[in-house]
């Protein structure tokens, strides 16, 4: 089987005056079309510092791994599991369903806390039945091979101490349960290198544009993102706004969408200024910034608990 947290060149580019209102890290991780990419990982680390506080990471490993809690596919072997799939349904005062991963070994990292399941009213663990909705909380800590530390929790509160809700939330928009929709109310990312502090990020759908998902299992070719937004909050002066539209999943061994689009309105901006699209190699993309400049990147990591 595929290994879906694939390597990747990395070249630090120094942003020109032109580039100047962005934040440095939308320009890290990525190579000029046409450049020298390298042709391969070159020794370095996946899931390092540039990706992981790249916005096109973020927005993109959000959605990925809201998504992957709802694939029934089986993890393969030597994989942590999934709540949906591996744990047990317990109906006690409200149906739930909890896993724990207790130093569960990845391809890329070590990980600890657990995701946990909230189903609406009704009998059984069961989403979009009788419009019945399903939230699902996360505390994950994962220890990366590249030597960094990633702390992903539901919160209820931005790193502004605004109030944004916790959580993602998945619910039926049809009898037929082929349209769903699913909504981020609050996930909060901290990035470390040891005790030393990288990054903390908020992440959220912002009212009124939540996604838009056409599927009949969840499995990855199965589904298509046709629209929503995730709002970003770094800080008071940075906050950015990502818009996906029309993603697909055509390798069912890789968690990245390989068609679709991702623009990205950074602070400051009334408009987009990065439009990313999506590519059929895994976790390939390119991203076209308003002055035309065109550059290339890679994603390796899928977020949440999913890991291949």
């Amino acid at each position: 089987m595929k290994n879906h947290f694939r390597r990747h060149s990395v070249s630090f580019l120094i942003a020109s005056i032109a580039f100047g209102f962005m934040s440095c890290d939308a320009l890290k991780n990525k190579n000029p079309i046409g450049g020298n990419s390298g042709g391969g990982s070159g020794g370095k680390q996946p899931q390092a510092e540039s990706e992981l506080r790249d916005p096109v990471s973020i927005f993109t490993s959000t959605l990925v791994g809201s998504l992957e809690e709802w694939n029934p596919t089986v993890t393969p072997g030597g994989r942590c599991g999934r709540a949906n799939v591996n744990a047990a349904c317990v109906t006690t005062d409200r149906p739930r369903k909890r896993i724990e991963y207790n130093n569960c070994v990845n391809a890329y990292d070590t990980m600890v806390g657990f995701v946990s399941i909230s189903y609406s009213d009704g009998a059984g663990c069961f989403v979009g039945t009788a419009d019945r909705s399903a939230n699902v909380t996360q505390s994950l800590q994962k220890s990366l091979n590249s030597g960094l530390t990633l702390q992903s929790t539901s919160e209820v509160r931005s790193v502004l101490g605004d109030a944004i809700g916790g959580g993602v939330v998945l619910s039926p928009l049809n009898t037929g349960l082929t349209l769903w929709k699913l909504r981020v109310s609050g996930l909060h990312y901290d990035l470390k290198n040891g005790l030393v502090s990288l990054s903390s990020d908020s992440i959220y759908t912002p009212t009124g544009s939540e996604f838009s998902i056409t599927t009949v299992d969840f499995t990855r070719t199965a589904r298509v993102v046709n629209t929503g937004k995730l709002r970003l909050v770094r800080s008071a002066t940075d906050v950015q706004l990502g818009t996906f539209t029309n993603l697909q999943w055509g390798d069912p061994n890789c968690c990245f969408p390989t068609t679709g689009t991702l623009r990205i309105q950074p602070s400051g901006a009334s408009t987009a200024t990065m439009e990313v699209t999506y590519l059929p190699r895994c976790g390939a993309y390119e991203i076209r910034y308003q002055s035309g400049q065109l550059l290339a990147g890679e994603l390796t990591y899928c977020g949440g608990s999913a890991q291949w």
